[in-house]
């Protein structure tokens, strides 16, 4: 009996010891933060410069106009008779332009991202207008600052410029300011994002301005061969006068053009310098450094004058290039593929896909401060998509001048970025 009491209590003293210990033991710590991948959708807008145009895209999964869900799309785009902006949608790089065409006038507008900020450029008010577009669900409101040859333009109506979701404004420039000379429009989103872009609006011309971002260098590409004219727009932003060299990496030679040394730009002013012959006629990328972050672009074309000595033949306005080692341009037709190196030499793996048609790889070298020219003869009425792998950076653009008119194609980054993934805390009170 005695036996069987002890060994029923040292039963119930084992259950109490492990309860006890039970309600000892602290809990594992629930995780508080995870890894997680943000999407990796990408979406530029294409912009008309005016008229009906063709949007020419590569790397498309899906596209649309302003608020539409979008069609899906294999790849390759080529869109005829768009009057409005189109927007296009995908997981990895989207290269692309909108060509305008009135008789023997043309004009490319690469397609570009919404941005918060930026610069654009343009040489005169007249007859040319800013077009805002907000691609976005939600409204944006767009703050206007202009810079002149005389400093910074007080401009009623700059501020606060509202556009709701999935629409455009167009403002003219022209109404904001009647300054002559080279104009930059410095545009901040204080609500949002947009997609901005200048654009003349005169019969016999056609033009556009891309933004692009202050800095303290600037690589330009694609000054056509026999352009014989190329005009560097300078913008200082800044408080304090700047100081800024051209740089031409030419064909056969890295050189300053005459007029190209220590240009002095004063605080929130703007600046035009004609290089005129000094480029010699060849194909051309100009290097524009600078001691304070500054704007640039480059209006070029051939040197056809009127007998009153006035330009009258089209010019194509050329932003700053971003150097890569991975770039590619979807265009229309053939064209000169011109490559750039402002660092070391460089050697270059061309794919150049015709669509329906042939392809070819070829491999170049391009010298140091040089620039190399690379036709494209096929014509390929559905495209052609040129692509570049470096094993350094370069710059480069697809050119036509000819008498069909005259187009600068930039080269686009094209490789795929990789995304960190991102810290993200898990808040249990949230259902």
């Amino acid at each position: 009996m005695t036996r069987r009491i002890l060994e029923t209590l040292g039963y119930v003293a084992a259950i109490v010891a492990l309860v006890l210990g039970i309600t000892t033991v602290s809990p594992a710590a629930l995780p508080r933060v995870t890894r997680v991948a943000p999407p990796q959708d990408n979406k530029v807008v294409c912009l008309p410069t005016g008229g009906a145009g063709v949007v020419f895209a590569s790397g498309v999964e899906a596209m649309g106009g302003l608020g539409e869900s979008g069609s899906a799309v294999g790849g390759e785009v080529v869109l005829g008779d768009q009057t409005e902006p189109v927007v296009l949608t995908g997981t990895g790089s989207l290269v692309g332009g909108y060509l305008n065409a009135i008789g023997t006038t043309k004009s490319w507008t690469p397609c570009g991202p919404a941005l918060a900020e930026g610069m654009l450029l343009v040489p005169t008010a007249a007859e040319t207008e800013l077009l805002v577009v907000n691609s976005d669900q939600g409204e944006t409101a767009v703050d206007l600052t202009l810079y002149g040859t005389e400093g910074e333009i007080t401009a009623l109506g700059a501020r606060g410029i509202a556009v709701a979701p999935n629409s455009s404004r167009v403002i003219a420039l022209s109404v904001l300011t009647d300054r002559p000379g080279p104009i930059a429009v410095g545009f901040s989103a204080s609500r949002g994002r947009a997609t901005v872009i200048a654009r003349t609006t005169a019969a016999t011309a056609m033009d556009s301005a891309t933004a692009f971002q202050p800095a303290t260098e600037h690589l330009v590409a694609g000054i056509p061969l026999g352009a014989g004219n190329a005009t560097v727009l300078l913008a200082n932003a800044t408080s304090a006068r700047a100081t800024v060299d051209v740089t031409a990496l030419g064909a056969t030679a890295e050189y300053t053009p005459q007029g190209g040394s220590d240009l002095s730009i004063p605080a929130g002013g703007t600046l035009a310098v004609p290089l005129g012959g000094s480029l010699a006629g060849e194909a051309t990328a100009l290097r524009i450094t600078s001691d304070a972050e500054i704007g640039a672009a480059v209006v070029t074309g051939p040197t056809l004058l009127d007998p009153a000595g006035t330009l009258v033949s089209e010019q194509a306005f050329v932003a700053p290039s971003e150097p890569g080692t991975e770039m590619a341009a979807f265009v229309p037709a053939a064209g000169v593929l011109q490559l750039a190196s402002a660092g070391d030499e460089v050697t270059v793996t061309l794919r150049h896909a015709v669509v329906g048609g042939e392809e070819t790889e070829t491999e170049i070298a391009v010298p140091a401060g040089r620039t190399v020219t690379v036709p494209l003869a096929v014509s390929a009425p559905k495209g052609q998509l040129v692509e570049v792998r470096a094993d350094s950076a370069v710059v480069g653009a697809v050119t036509y001048l000819d008498g069909a008119g005259m187009a600068v194609v930039p080269l686009q980054p094209s490789g795929v970025a990789e995304v960190e993934p991102l810290d993200a805390e898990l808040d249990p009170s949230l259902d």
